[in-house]
């Protein structure tokens, strides 16, 4: 019997064909009845026997040719650096070191406070060791109680205590508050000079003014800082004349250039210079500078 596809002989109790591997049929249709065939029956055909056909064996395994076993290398152990390690403080010396420190802080504080004290004492004591007096301490008091210090009156204030009489004004200028005659013209109002500030009048061709300046030496009167200016007057017309209106007032006549004046001083917290000038009537523009002077109250002392 032969193989239907390839054509191989094949033994009779074959199924497949050993050449081709295809499955041999043992009663192969008669050739009578065998229909043509053409292109589109074999390709059917082969895709049957396709579908129909197991897959092929397997082939044997063979084994595996043997290798010779590598050689083993013997492997020199690596050497590393022996660690390097920061020297450190041996735990007893610690407690020693800082006790040592704080020693030596003690010592430098006792010294510090040694040439305080003796600072101190040597600016306190004199030339011949005796300590001289000093002022009270200074006491802190407790903060008064609100309720208390709203039920207290206010300070009055300066300008308040200013007597004004019938024809005068209130002037209230940054250092002191004053009556002055209502026909005078306010001109400079607490303009700055060198010696300090001064306030101006003018009426006509008459003039009237305060100067005002710190108190450098607070020994200096009213009558001292008068006879200093009458001593640098080539023009005085009178000697030091004490005025009544308040205390250690003091005063003189002179004529700036060519017109009687009347300069008058005091010192009342800063040093004052009142002076009044009049070529028409200098008899009643040196009483108002009177006047003036008599009802100046300071209103800021440091202006």
């Amino acid at each position: 019997m032969n193989c239907n596809t390839c054509g191989t002989a094949v033994h009779g109790d074959s199924v497949f064909c050993d050449s081709c591997g295809a499955i041999v049929d043992s009663a192969p249709a008669p050739h009578a009845h065998a229909e043509p065939a053409g292109p589109a029956f074999e390709e059917t055909q082969m895709i049957e026997v396709a579908h129909e056909l197991p897959a092929p064996p397997m082939p044997p395994m063979q084994p595996a040719a043997s290798q010779p076993a590598p050689q083993q290398v013997p492997v020199r152990p690596r050497q590393s650096a022996a660690p390097v390690y920061a020297t450190q403080p041996k735990r007893s010396m610690i407690p020693l070191v800082g006790g040592a420190l704080v020693l030596l802080g003690l010592v430098v504080l006792a010294f510090v406070i040694r040439g305080a004290l003796s600072s101190d004492s040597d600016d306190v004591a004199g030339e011949d060791g005796a300590t001289e007096e000093v002022g009270d301490p200074v006491v802190t008091e407790e903060p008064a109680d609100t309720a208390d210090a709203d039920d207290d009156p206010a300070e009055p204030d300066s300008s308040s205590a200013v007597v004004v009489p019938d024809g005068f004004v209130l002037y209230e200028g940054a250092c002191f508050a004053a009556a002055v005659p209502e026909s005078w013209v306010l001109t400079e109002d607490s303009g700055l000079r060198s010696y300090g500030r001064r306030t101006a009048w003018s009426r006509g061709n008459e003039e009237l003014f305060v100067d005002t300046s710190p108190i450098l030496d607070a020994t200096v009167t009213g009558r001292d800082a008068a006879d200093e200016q009458l001593n640098l007057r080539s023009t005085a017309t009178s000697g030091l004349i004490e005025e009544p209106g308040r205390a250690d007032m003091w005063s003189y006549t002179y004529t700036r250039s060519g017109t009687p004046s009347i300069a008058i001083y005091f010192v009342e917290e800063r040093g004052f210079g009142v002076v009044g000038s009049s070529s028409q009537n200098p008899d009643s523009v040196m009483a108002e500078a009177r006047q003036v002077s008599a009802s100046i109250q300071v209103t800021q002392s440091d202006c």
